[in-house]
């Protein structure tokens, strides 16, 4: 039977980290953050009141939050931010208007309001650019994340050969931003570093939802009707890809890439779950050979430890021998799932080719898949709620 979660503490906001090593949770009553490996919750805060969007700054301990729900614990046009995870606020900002949506990047912090977008360094919280934008009522907005504060950083492969050094130098450290423009269905793209500036008309119809990968180089978009998902790269504005996700129109959950740029999951509110393998940018394959090599490793590492964690159901999948050459011919609609769920986000793991869903019922899937494969239906590892027994009815 399903369990129902009680309305006092009824979920509000669900948010994956830039590098999907952990996921947040804001209710009408607390704030939780859980890893999404293994569902573990690392931590708790019991604030008494609504919390509607929360983001903590990767690698840190800053955290930004906003009040909302039935009893907000702060008010609509006020952000707090706080240190080491503990009640007490380092500051907070308070706005004229409502605040919609806000990100924490880089060392910048990102406030959307309806008609425009505020930059502030997060060290100091200075003012550093207003960007005025035409009415965004829903906030849409999105932004790389610091995909590897490796800009400056060299890395070896297993060999000692000289050769085999990867520089990583290559402009990864853009800061990007993306929102819609005053024209309908197009969408503007923001380099803060370079201050330069282009607009892409994506669709004809109202866009609903936006996506930049980790690098910034492609931005994903779907219009209201959201037949298909676009990809575009950031730099010329070329369209790269156009994804068929069906056709009937439908509400988008979650659009997101996995860190290398090679892989997307897009989760609509029909339940379904499509997972698309895209031909990476040049600039980008030199980066995913290295991170898919990483993970490759790290997986093999936890192999052992995975097997004995809660996970009720294993299933065998075949080595994948050779992950960096299977995207180069373009996209390829390699996997789907479905869950019976409306309210939910979807992202990839931090293991190699598994993915995650969390949803506004409380429940947490993991899957997992082979990118050897097309068309496939994913293989379930884990299904579970992630609350407590005490907060459902």
């Amino acid at each position: 039977m399903e369990q129902q979660l009680d309305d006092s503490n009824k979920i509000l906001h669900l948010n994956f980290s830039p590098d999907f090593t952990t996921y947040t949770c804001a209710t009408e009553q607390e704030i939780n953050f859980y890893t999404t490996d293994f569902n573990i919750q690392y931590y708790n805060n019991k604030l008494n009141g609504g919390v509607d969007r929360l983001e903590k700054m990767e690698n840190s301990n800053i955290i930004a939050l906003t009040g909302g729900g039935v009893q907000p614990k702060f008010k609509e046009n006020k952000l707090i931010i706080l240190n080491d995870y503990k009640t007490n606020s380092i500051t907070e900002l308070s706005f004229k208007t409502p605040i919609i949506n806000f990100k924490l990047a880089f060392d910048k912090l990102i406030v959307i309001e309806k008609y425009k977008i505020c930059i502030y360094q997060l060290e100091d919280l200075k003012l550093l650019m207003i960007i005025n934008t035409s009415e965004n009522a829903k906030g849409l907005f999105t932004i790389n994340d610091n995909l590897i504060n490796v800009s400056n950083r060299t890395y070896k492969n297993n060999s000692n050969n000289e050769s085999d050094i990867i520089n990583l130098n290559n402009g990864f450290n853009h800061m990007i931003l993306a929102y819609p423009h005053d024209i309908q269905g197009s969408v503007n793209i923001y380099n803060y570093d370079t201050k330069q500036q282009m607009s892409i008309k994506a669709h004809q119809q109202q866009i609903q939802i936006i996506q930049l990968c980790s690098s910034g180089f492609k931005i994903a978009t779907a219009s209201k009707e959201a037949a298909f998902i676009r990809i575009f790269n950031t730099q010329n504005g070329e369209l790269l890809h156009e994804l068929r996700r069906g056709f009937e129109t439908e509400k988008i959950n979650s659009i997101n890439f996995n860190r290398t740029g090679s892989l997307l999951c897009l989760a609509s509110r029909n339940g379904q779950i499509q997972i698309f393998g895209i031909k990476n940018t040049v600039q980008e394959f030199e980066f995913q050979k290295y991170l898919e090599e990483q993970m490759l490793l790290s997986t093999k590492n936890q192999e052992d430890e995975e097997q004995n964690q809660k996970s009720e159901i294993q299933i065998d999948l075949p080595y994948f021998k050779n992950p960096t050459s299977l995207f180069k011919k373009g996209e390829l609609n390699l996997a789907f799932c479905t869950i019976n769920e409306k309210a939910y986000i979807a992202g990839f793991g931090p293991e190699l080719y598994t993915l995650i869903a969390i949803t506004y019922t409380g429940k947490y899937y993991k899957f997992q898949f082979d990118p050897n494969e097309q068309e496939q239906e994913c293989g379930i590892v884990c299904e579970e709620y992630f609350f407590s027994k005490s907060n459902y009815k």
